[in-house]
């Protein structure tokens, strides 16, 4: 601290950044790992259908009927892998 002419205390802080925390490797890896946690996210909404009979005959058709859920997943798969 250093007093000036008019007695006013001047201080000076020098803060030095460490320069790994903010390295661009840094802040891609914590994308990857906040987008790869959004796509499990998004796997855990899908659900395996109840087919009557136990057998693997309705199969197909039952996982038609969830077009619409695969279709939203592959946009938020999409959307999150282009961001």
């Amino acid at each position: 601290m250093v007093p000036d002419e008019d007695n006013e205390v001047n201080v000076e802080i020098n803060v030095q950044a460490d320069s790994d925390a903010l390295s661009p490797g840094r802040l891609e890896a914590l994308a990857d790992g906040v987008i790869a946690i959004a796509i499990t996210l998004l796997v855990l909404e899908l659900s395996i259908p109840v087919i009557s009979g136990g057998g693997h005959e309705g199969s197909p058709s039952s996982l038609g009927d969830m077009g619409n859920e695969f279709y939203a997943y592959a946009i938020g798969f999409w959307a999150l892998g282009v961001y």
